[in-house]
């Protein structure tokens, strides 16, 4: 495939086309009451004799009730009919305005089953129309009727959650779109429907395509195309999405075969067939084969009666990326805006469309970016991507589960990238400085998205405290992270399928809820948006704290370096070249075992400086304190631990380690070092001590600690067997610092990171469900810092869970650290902590003490020891206690008074 600054052919944007009911939704199926029986009718009738002399008028009132319901019922079904004999976008409007007044008079079962499939019918046509967004609401609102109906009558998977699942897939909503369709494919099971659960695997294969997970992808589509009850059309289908699967892993001639076969025997001559076909063609550099080959795809597409605009505008925008690896930039552009018109056929030709004209639509991400990367004016390309990111913004809105947000911001941080590039090129040009700032802005915008959202809404929560909405909002998404790490730990354990589909139930109803209060809170807050951070609030707060900022952006091919002082700003761009990636790589292995530096010492130090040298940390000058803002690869680096100098010793005491130059602080986005703060509450401590006694796990020196612990601080420990779960979370609230020395993990492919209390293990999206907001959080362990590492949103690790449950300022472990050392470690901290109250000045100053320390061998100096913990958090400066303020003024009064004496005696 070639390659380009353009996003390649068959873009993240562009899913397999699902095989999906999405017809009409018939009137058939319309539940009736049935008559009571005799013994019900006696008892009514004697429950009447008392009232005989009133039956007339019971009669008349009751008679008009009922003509009003039936009445009300038929004028739902009659408005339908009549806007399917006529339908438009106008009329459209129209139906939505009647359904907001049916909605708030019906009562009786029949009513709401008129209306369940009114909103159906109003999903599908918006979505005819290319109403994407619009569309998945009524479907959401129909789910949400028959969920709290339960009408059996009605086919809900086929009118509603598939066409609801493909909508969510088309719109990147890919967490959703997977429980979704596992949602019908379990209600097809139930029911004995094998259409309906094969039109549900070809489906979900479409999610797992569009995720990565091709071999999970052809694992499905291999044991379905076994299955004997499949249609002709669903066999093509899967076969179809099996190609391209197989295409995806590399696997080009079984591709081939496939399309060939179908192409052949007329099975699959329809424009999803074609635009497979294309995308091997490409790859084997057959360009004309592959035009080709999309011309029969958008022929194939305007023979379908049912083809909507936005495929018509994908395909567009698909043959405009063909040309562009061609480098036909004039046939490009003009495919470009056929899709943009066919989206936005209002707008007139070669004009730059307004914010107010676009919607929740994601082909317009793949066209505004290609219309941005063909511009040769920067300030014109620069509109075309903030267009696309507000679009990207319009889909996020929809999305609820972090997994999701997370994918959906992979392509905003290459967009970001893209920005970046072409700032700094006119920025080498020209020399502007503002130019470098909005390529700042840009980076910042694109590093943990997620984090910084939940984050804002905390800080939101924070300035409304009685605001219920807002309440309510937090109580939901802390709800939801729960019924996730239920649903991981089922996967886990091989739960029973009702228990979790049980739980993917729940979290559909939950998404749904919880996108209603965040529509709710945008309308009341709209100006609460993430934007980022001023520089000139940086460039304070670097005054403030004497220090001085390495903010990495770490892109495809390239790191950007922003180096930020109290006054300055540099931009420095890096080719991520072979010699530096096996550098850092070098680097970051180094601490895989405690002997492998002691193994070859020299290896190590040469690696370190020129690590040093490579990220250029030389020209941080002679400031006190730095603040590192890492990215990609960067997150697993112990900056402290590279050498300012090359040396030939051996003696790790005599090392020139960066911790002697400088004391350290990592921080995850500039807005979060910003916006840090001190607070004056009383320190108290809860110590987390399993211990593991007389198991291959004990942590014997963790009792060596939690008596540092407890010596040096105002704390409360939960020693071995109290060191439960449990006691954990019921006490955690009470506690402005938590301290766990136990074990943990970085997680793997399957489970993801996790910290053990003495019962049990607590798992990452159990730490997103908690509530806490401590000042500190110590975390004694292994890997604390390390797990699945998202681009943009840095390591998803058991430390990422304490921050997004609250926690201002932590400390952890980037490797497998040593038991005796950690507690060397941690009682230098503490008891530095005790005197000057700063988690971050203790942490360096225990370094520089473990290093100093006599006591150490010299083998058990080596950088694996001691280098592993790092801080993230606010620059606070060391108090002085009382006590030390006493003598200080004492030594003053004394220097003072000996001067006076001496001037008077001569």
């Amino acid at each position: 495939m070639v390659s380009g600054s353009f996003s390649g052919f068959w873009a993240s944007h562009s899913p397999l086309s699902p095989l999906a009911s999405e017809g009409v939704v018939g009137l058939s199926g319309v539940a009736t009451s049935l008559p009571a029986n005799g013994s019900q009718g006696r008892e009514l009738q004697q429950s009447l004799n008392p009232l005989r002399r009133f039956l007339p008028l019971i009669i008349i009132l009751f008679a008009s009730q009922f003509l009003l319901a039936q009445q009300l019922e038929e004028n739902i079904y009659n408005s339908l009919d009549q806007f399917i004999e006529n339908p438009s976008e106008e009329n459209l409007e129209m139906l939505q305005i009647k359904e907001a007044t049916f909605e708030t008079n019906v009562t009786s079962e029949e009513e709401k089953l008129a209306l369940l499939i009114l909103d159906c019918n109003l999903g599908y046509y918006n979505n005819r129309f290319g109403r994407t967004q619009f569309a998945i609401d009524w479907y959401e609102k129909a789910w949400k009727l028959y969920e709290e109906n339960k009408f059996t009558t009605y086919d809900i998977s086929e009118f509603c959650l598939k066409p609801l699942g493909n909508l969510y897939t088309i719109t990147g909503a890919f967490t959703n779109a997977e429980s979704t369709i596992k949602q019908y494919i379990h209600l097809a099971e139930e029911a004995k429907n094998p259409i309906q659960r094969t039109s549900g695997v070809i489906n979900l294969s479409v999610v797992y395509h569009n995720t990565g997970n091709y071999q999970t992808a052809i694992l499905i589509l291999e044991k379905e195309l076994q299955n004997k009850t499949i249609t002709k059309s669903q066999k093509a289908a899967l076969e179809n999405n099996l190609a391209t699967n197989l295409f995806a892993i590399g696997k080009t001639d079984e591709a081939q075969e496939i399309i060939d076969r179908a192409i052949k025997n007329g099975s699959l001559i329809s424009a999803k067939a074609y635009k497979n076909a294309a995308q091997i063609a490409v790859r084997e550099n057959d360009f004309q084969k592959a035009e080709n080959y999309l011309f029969q795809a958008e022929r194939a597409l305007s023979q379908n009666p049912d083809f909507s605009a936005r495929e018509l505008a994908k395909l567009y925008q698909e043959q405009a990326q063909l040309y562009m690896m061609q480098q036909k930039d004039a046939e490009a552009n003009k495919s470009l805006q056929k899709s943009l018109h066919t989206l936005l056929p209002n707008l007139e030709k070669d004009q730059l469309p307004e914010a107010s004209m676009l919607y929740a639509e994601n082909t317009f991400l793949d066209v505004l970016d290609g219309l941005a990367h063909q511009e040769t004016d920067l300030e014109i390309a620069l509109q075309y991507f903030d267009l696309s990111f507000y679009v990207s913004q319009l889909l996020s809105r929809e999305l609820n589960s972090q997994e999701a947000k997370i994918l959906h911001q992979l392509d905003d941080r290459v967009r970001s990238e893209k920005c970046i590039a072409l700032l700094f090129d006119n920025y080498q040009n020209s020399g502007d400085d503002t130019l470098m700032e909005r390529a700042f802005n840009y980076a910042e915008r694109s590093k943990a998205v997620v984090l910084s959202e939940m984050q804002l809404k905390r800080s939101l929560l924070s300035q409304h405290l009685n605001d219920t909405l807002l309440q309510k909002e937090q109580q939901l998404i802390r709800k939801q992270e729960a019924l996730i790490n239920n649903l991981v730990r089922a996967q886990l354990s091989e739960g029973s399928k009702e228990d979790i589909n049980n739980i993917t139930f729940s979290l559909n109803s939950l998404h749904l809820e919880l996108k209603t209060v965040a529509k709710e809170i945008a309308l009341k807050y709209p100006e609460e948006e993430n934007t980022t951070v001023a520089i000139e609030t940086i460039q304070q707060k670097l005054l403030e704290d004497s220090a001085r900022m390495y903010y990495f952006f770490f892109g495809r091919e390239v790191l950007y370096t922003f180096r930020i002082s109290n006054a300055t700003m540099e931009l420095q761009k890096k080719p991520i070249t072979a010699k530096f990636s096996n550098i850092l790589l070098d680097y970051i292995h180094s601490f895989d075992t405690s002997s492998k530096i002691n193994d070859d010492i020299p290896k190590y130090t040469k690696t370190a400086f020129s690590l040093y040298q490579e990220l250029d940390l030389k020209n941080h000058s002679k400031v006190k304190n730095l603040v590192i803002i890492p990215d990609g690869l960067l997150n697993f680096v112990s900056f402290e631990a590279l050498l300012t100098e090359e040396t030939n010793t051996i003696n790790y005491s005599k090392m020139p380690f960066l911790v002697k130059a400088q004391s350290l602080a990592y921080n995850t986005t500039a807005g979060m070092y910003a916006n840090s703060s001190r607070s004056e509450e009383k320190n108290k401590v809860l110590g987390v001590f399993p211990v593991f006694y007389n198991t291959k796990s004990e942590l014997k020196f963790s009792v060596n600690e939690s008596e540092s612990l407890d010596r040096d601080m105002n704390s409360t420990l939960l020693m071995r067997e109290q060191a439960t779960k449990a006691n954990f979370l019921n006490e955690a609230p009470r506690y402005n610092i938590l301290h766990l020395s136990t074990h943990a993990s970085g997680g793997d492919f399957v489970i993801p990171a996790n910290i053990q209390f003495i019962d049990d293990v607590m798992l990452l999206h159990e730490l997103y469900s908690l509530d806490l907001h401590p000042e500190l959080v110590v975390l004694s362990a292994c890997e604390t810092g390390i797990g699945k590492l998202q681009k943009g949103e840095g390591a998803m690790s058991v430390a990422r869970g304490f921050q997004y449950a609250g926690a201002k300022n932590l400390l952890f472990s980037l490797w497998k650290v040593n038991d005796l050392s950690t507690a060397q470690l941690m009682d230098s901290f503490y008891k530095s902590f005790r005197k000057n109250e700063s988690a971050f000045v203790s942490n360096h100053l225990s370094k520089l003490k473990y290093l100093q320390n006599g006591d150490i061998s010299t083998i058990k100096k080596s950088p694996y020891y001691w280098s592993s913990f790092v801080y993230y958090g606010g620059l606070s400066e060391a108090k002085t206690s009382y006590n030390t303020l006493i003598v200080f003024v004492g030594l003053t009064l004394l220097v003072l008074f000996i001067v006076v004496m001496r001037k008077k005696r001569t």
